[in-house]
């Protein structure tokens, strides 16, 4: 019994060292995996707002209505009535 004991005892030595000496090296990997997905996600993040922003910038107008007193009520809403029935296509 002794025997087993000696021999679990000096197994488990040789393998706490053997961790001891793999433990940067498997840090570093870690470090590295975790970096390289962080730097995927930032990519594609910025990406798709990209993307998604240059699609949302107004291209412009087909007119432009000021909301003078020397209109009438009635003028704007004949206006917001045209541009809101125009048919696209």
């Amino acid at each position: 019994m002794a025997f087993d004991n000696i021999w679990e005892k000096e197994e488990q030595q040789a393998l706490t060292k053997r961790l001891q000496r793999e433990y940067p090296a498997w840090q570093r990997r870690r470090r590295m995996g975790r970096r390289a997905v962080a730097a995927v996600a930032v990519v594609l993040v910025a990406g798709i707002s990209i993307f998604n922003f240059q699609f949302s910038i107004p291209r412009g107008y087909d007119s432009v209505a000021c909301n003078r007193s020397t209109f009438p009520a009635s003028h704007w809403a004949e206006e917001a009535g045209r541009i809101l029935t125009i048919q696209t296509i």
